[in-house]
């Protein structure tokens, strides 16, 4: 649950597949999403920039569970219910209205 990882609980833990890209599981039970991307971006690393448009989705409350999905699989579940959508640009992953 989110909790556990805003408390620094391990509840998505990157594992290496055949190819080298790290893959995680995540149960998301009734979070809204602007706390699921903090989350992530303290947790993993990933520095995150919101498009002002998106602000108010941020608030959507999602639920999922996915298991050895690669980080781009995750923003996917994240995001698509709150109608957003991500790209990545170098080292920043852009977050913006669909």
């Amino acid at each position: 649950m989110l909790q556990r990882l805003l408390r620094g609980q391990a509840e998505t833990g990157p594992a290496k597949p055949p190819r080298g890209d790290s893959v995680y599981t995540l149960k998301v039970d009734n979070q809204p999403v602007g706390a699921i991307l903090k989350t992530l971006e303290q947790k993993m690393g990933v520095q995150l920039e919101i498009s002002a448009d998106a602000g108010p989705r941020l608030h959507t409350r999602v639920t999922f569970d996915v298991r050895d999905v690669t980080l781009d699989q995750l923003l996917d579940s994240t995001l698509t219910p709150a109608g957003l959508v991500f790209r990545h640009e170098r080292d920043v992953i852009t977050i913006s209205v669909r």
